[in-house]
């Protein structure tokens, strides 16, 4: 009961503090333990990610807007957490997974990028397609091509 009370007042709380700084509600409220979506991309360099699938490295951009988060996290009161490695600045972030330091000791820079969702790899060689992050974010995409080149 006064778990629910003081849930409550946090909720009337981020409201209002919501209204203040024109921060979206939900926001505040994922602090109660709401779900999450957790993605670490493991890159080669800067310069490499460029020459990704135009489409792939789009919706990648897109992602890691804050306006995509916070609608994502509005319609499905899912938090995305992101996080972007790149091997020309540190190798540590690639050392902290036995499964990706094993394709890096197979494959070299080849296996990059690695798409982690959960500390589980879900993509290699590539960053994820269209269907990988319909699937990741529950939601269909569609992907409108012009007829200009």
């Amino acid at each position: 009961m006064l778990q629910n009370i003081i849930q409550d007042v946090l909720v009337c709380v981020a409201d209002f503090l919501a209204d203040i700084i024109n921060v979206s509600c939900l926001v505040w409220k994922v602090v109660g333990g709401e779900k999450m979506i957790k993605l670490v991309f493991l890159l080669d360099s800067r310069e490499s990610l460029k020459q990704s699938d135009e489409v792939e490295l789009e919706l990648f951009n897109i992602i890691f807007d804050k306006e995509f988060q916070e609608g994502h996290l509005f319609v499905k009161e899912e938090q995305i957490v992101l996080d972007a490695f790149y091997l020309e600045d540190s190798l540590e972030p690639f050392l902290k997974n036995d499964e990706v330091i094993r394709l890096l000791k197979k494959d070299g820079s080849k296996a990059l990028p690695i798409t982690l969702q959960d500390e589980e790899i879900i993509s290699t060689k590539k960053l994820p397609s269209v269907d990988d992050f319909s699937k990741i974010f529950d939601m269909g995409i569609a992907v409108q091509y012009s007829d200009e080149e």
